[in-house]
């Protein structure tokens, strides 16, 4: 029997907004999506398939050995692990690599104490990635007595580029890599010109970005060009990473095909004409979250909601009068029908929307004992509606929040909370009471990647928003509270971003409340948007970079 509820509860005339609505509604015109239903087919090869998955099996066997091989050997062993890590292979090796770090950390010190500047720049990056809070203080060595970084470093380029990732790994206080940054990325500026043209890429790739902020889906795509340019490459990591790319791609396009014939089918992109369309843009976020096969549930239930919130977020963002919010708001609150024929017809189609998919996930979570969890989902979508409305009413009643109150609610209508507890729903063996517990209590760790997500967001869509009579961004509660210009305000919270990364980096490290594993995945949901909207807001205006973000991963498969 099915649990969901049927749209015949909403009269005949409600499955299309009115679009004759006689009371005078806000647009954002917002542009359609540009794949239709260009993915709403996939048909794989497989035989294809199940050739490169046998060569798969035998190169991950080769592989295993050069670990085997490498041990003793501290720069050729953190070496192959950071090539594996970057190419987007560690899953395959999971127990080697934990061995390896294992014995890399108890040998730390030693390490360390070497005048290499790669080599222990790698060795701090690495254990920090994998949770070891290891010291900041062995930069010192490379000073002058002086104080300053030494300048004969300036040749050493693969030492500053080591330097460079390794120092954005930080936490509040180590003022040491603080100065790491400012002195490898001007080394590095300089040194560009005079670089083979294979080096200039990969520094300039990372000077728009560190490795930090990167999403490692989309980092294993460019890495793999950038491998196959270096010196040290090897041919059989190069063709295990190329057919690994191509077989989780066509894996990412049945899901996204399975959720293209879902959209279609829910069919509110045309109820809502007044909302963004995003589907293949929210299938990003989880996919940018974890690629592994083994994610693959969660990318699906986690790209149906956010499909579908993201529609809700421009009913109260756009469409909707303030007085309509309040019942819609107590209609999620209760999570029941009652009061729902008090709303306008669109408020319903949303409502049955929102909660037919929730029912769906729960009845597939209830097939592996596990339909408690939807409370969970249930009680961070509540949280969700009333920052919406609280936004709502700020908007409405003319009210200026100091930046503090802004960020406090602003950080749960990034919708990053509700993403985190949704992708941790079907992680069955590390994802325990005790986890969604700690989600609900509003950890530093989830409220900074919220914020990390807000300011960026506001960042680059501020002055769009302030032409479709949107509540004020961030950055004009920080110029008008703190009595400076816009440009002022946006500098200051790109420190205020940089902080909070850093409050991330330490609520990664050991001891934390959470497994490593699931820290990572946390932190990848702001690496997410730290790289969609690298150069503008990819999400709501998905033209060339966000275009060019889904051709490269879920269109072009790597040539072999």
């Amino acid at each position: 029997m099915s649990l969901s509820w049927p749209l015949s509860s909403v009269n005949s005339h409600s499955t299309v907004v009115n679009r004759k609505d006689e009371m005078i509604r806000r647009s954002a015109d917002f542009p359609p999506s540009i794949w239709g239903d260009y993915f709403l087919n996939h048909s794989v090869d497989q035989t294809v398939l199940d050739k490169w998955a046998k060569r798969v099996n035998e190169l991950k066997g080769s592989v295993k050995m050069m670990l085997r091989d490498a041990k003793g050997s501290d720069v050729h062993e953190m070496g192959l692990i950071d090539t594996l890590q970057l190419l987007g292979l560690t899953y395959h090796f999971d127990d080697e690599i934990e061995a390896a770090m294992r014995r890399i950390h108890d040998s730390y010190a030693e390490i360390v104490q070497q005048d290499d500047l790669h080599l222990v720049a790698l060795c701090f990056r690495l254990l920090r990635q994998h949770g070891y809070n290891v010291p900041a203080d062995i930069f010192n060595k490379f000073k002058t007595n002086y104080g300053s970084f030494d300048s004969n470093l300036s040749t050493n380029v693969k030492g500053l580029l080591s330097l460079y990732e390794a120092s954005f790994f930080s936490m509040r206080g180590e003022s040491i890599l603080d100065e790491a940054v400012v002195f490898s990325r001007e080394q590095l500026r300089a040194t560009m010109p005079k670089l083979d043209s294979v080096l200039s890429k990969r520094v300039d790739h990372a000077l728009e970005l560190p490795l930090l902020k990167r999403v490692p889906r989309v980092e294993a795509r460019d890495y793999i060009s950038f491998y196959q340019e270096s010196d040290d490459c090897n041919e059989l990591i190069l063709e295990l990473a190329k057919l690994d790319f191509n077989l989780l791609q066509a894996l990412q396009r049945t899901e996204l095909s399975e959720l293209s014939r879902w959209w279609k089918d829910l069919d509110l992109a045309r109820k809502l004409h007044f909302a963004k369309d995003r589907m293949v843009e929210a299938y990003l976020w989880p996919l940018g979250v974890n690629a592994e096969p083994s994610y693959s549930r969660s990318r699906i239930l986690t790209t149906k909601i956010l499909a579908i919130v993201s529609m809700i977020d421009d009913i109260y963002d756009t469409y909707a009068t303030f007085e309509e919010l309040q019942p819609f708001t107590d209609v999620i609150q209760r999570w029941d029908m009652l009061g729902i024929n008090r709303l306008p017809e669109y408020m319903k189609v949303a409502i049955l929307g929102l909660f037919n998919c929730v029912k769906g996930i729960e009845e597939e979570l209830a097939l592996r004992g596990r339909s408690d969890r939807v409370h969970y989902l249930k009680e961070a979508v509540k949280s969700l509606s009333r920052a919406y409305f609280k936004e709502s009413g700020w908007h409405n009643n003319g009210y200026s929040p100091g930046v503090e109150e802004c960020l406090s609610v602003t950080s749960i209508t990034s919708t990053h909370p509700l993403l985190i507890t949704l992708f941790f729903l079907d992680l069955e063996a590390i994802a325990t009471k005790q986890v969604f517990d700690w989600l609900l209590s509003e950890p530093k760790l989830v409220t900074n990647t919220g914020l990390i997500c807000r300011i960026i967001d506001d960042l680059e869509s501020y002055q769009f928003e302030r032409k479709r009579d949107h509540v004020p961004s961030v950055v004009q509660f920080y110029a008008i509270e703190k009595g400076v210009s816009e440009e002022e305000a946006c500098v200051k919270l790109r420190e205020r971003v940089a902080i909070a990364w850093k409050d991330i980096t330490q609520a990664s490290l050991e001891p934390s409340p959470l497994p490593w594993s699931l820290t990572t995945l946390v932190a990848n949901m702001s690496r997410v948007m730290e790289v969609y909207y690298l150069h503008g807001d990819g999400y709501t205006f998905p033209t060339e970079k966000t275009e060019k973000i889904v051709t490269s991963l879920l269109i072009d498969p790597v040539p072999i």
